[in-house]
């Protein structure tokens, strides 16, 4: 009967080992049915939700719906731990990301977090004067309160350094652009922490 393809032998009520068990024998037709069931079974648990399901569980996951709002400056950490790395325009992080995370957000609690040192800030993307592509330098960058920054956790900011040598700006781009007294300075800060460039331990506002 195995030899005409009727039964076949394994290990099926056991997991598999290299421990020797005792030969069990299944008909193929209840093998096959077995392995259809298992692979419907797994294909059901995977498959994609419609998207009102989606967006009641990422709303949920963002604290942003209804009695899932997280509460004071734990809160605003946490948001931020969601965010790491995320940017947008500076005004709109305290006018509408975190007060819709954090319930009845206080601005004092970001003070609080980066002037403490556990959370800092900083501009990731360079500015796009740089990405003009004719070779020259920008003029002039004057940054304002709609320039993108993202915030980090100084304990998981390993990202951090890797994300601004992904974005720098050219070397002599930034040599024709920066006065003398501007290279100095940038220089001293290089020396002293090289992955600080564009990032700041004091509240954007």
């Amino acid at each position: 009967m195995e030899m005409q393809g009727l039964l076949m032998r394994g290990a099926f009520e056991h997991p598999a080992t290299e421990q020797d068990h005792e030969i069990e024998w299944c008909e193929r037709r209840i093998l096959q049915r077995i392995h259809r069931l298992t692979l419907a079974t797994a294909r059901k648990q995977v498959e994609p939700v419609v998207p009102a399901a989606y967006m009641r569980w990422l709303l949920g996951w963002q604290h942003i719906a209804a009695q899932t709002q997280l509460a004071g400056e734990e809160g605003v950490l946490q948001a931020l731990h969601q965010l790491e790395g995320f940017e947008a325009p500076a005004v709109e992080w305290e006018r509408t990301l975190l007060p819709a995370r954090v319930a009845n957000y206080d601005p004092r609690w970001l003070d609080a977090l980066c002037l403490s040192g556990a959370v800092g800030w900083g501009r990731i993307s360079p500015h796009p004067a740089w990405a003009i592509g004719d070779g020259a330098a920008p003029r002039r960058v004057i940054p304002t309160n709609a320039a993108p920054i993202t915030f980090y956790i100084r304990e998981s900011a390993d990202w951090l350094p890797h994300a601004l040598a992904q974005q720098s700006v050219d070397e002599r781009l930034l040599a024709a652009a920066l006065s003398p007294n501007a290279l100095r300075i940038r220089g001293c800060c290089s020396s002293a922490a090289p992955a600080s460039l564009t990032i700041s331990s004091a509240s954007p506002d």
